[in-house]
């Protein structure tokens, strides 16, 4: 029997800074879509500014879009299939950020599952 189980619905993904209160992250709410369907490949490109790594493999995992949108009109459906699978979604945006400036990261989830928020820092 095949289990498939949806981790999570991204919805809306910000990154706010304290100084300027507005979404730092480039196509916040999954709206630029490329048209390209997923394919059997580990890449996932059906959003401009967020590509998805089906890290498991495609056995393992899908990236979708879906109508059941937080805001806007679609959200990203992130499955995995299986008892355990790792998928993920990166926005393509760098964002320089000053010495004590503090910043926010929130992400809505739906579902179950696990999902985090991962942050890498570079000079």
């Amino acid at each position: 029997m095949r289990l498939l189980k949806n981790l999570l619905l991204c919805t809306v993904f910000c990154l706010f800074s304290a100084v300027f209160a507005e979404n730092l992250l480039s196509d916040p709410s999954f709206e630029s879509a490329t048209g390209k369907k997923p394919g059997k490949s580990f890449r996932v490109d059906i959003l401009k500014e967020w590509p998805g790594l089906l890290n498991s493999g495609s056995k393992r995992g899908r990236i979708s879009l879906s109508a059941e949108a937080y805001s806007g009109k679609q959200a990203v459906r992130i499955t995995t299939i299986g008892k355990s699978g790792f998928n993920s979604l990166s926005n393509r945006k760098l964002i320089s950020v000053s010495e004590g400036e503090v910043v926010t990261a929130s992400v809505m989830f739906k579902g179950k599952g696990t999902g985090y928020i991962r942050i890498y820092f570079r000079k």
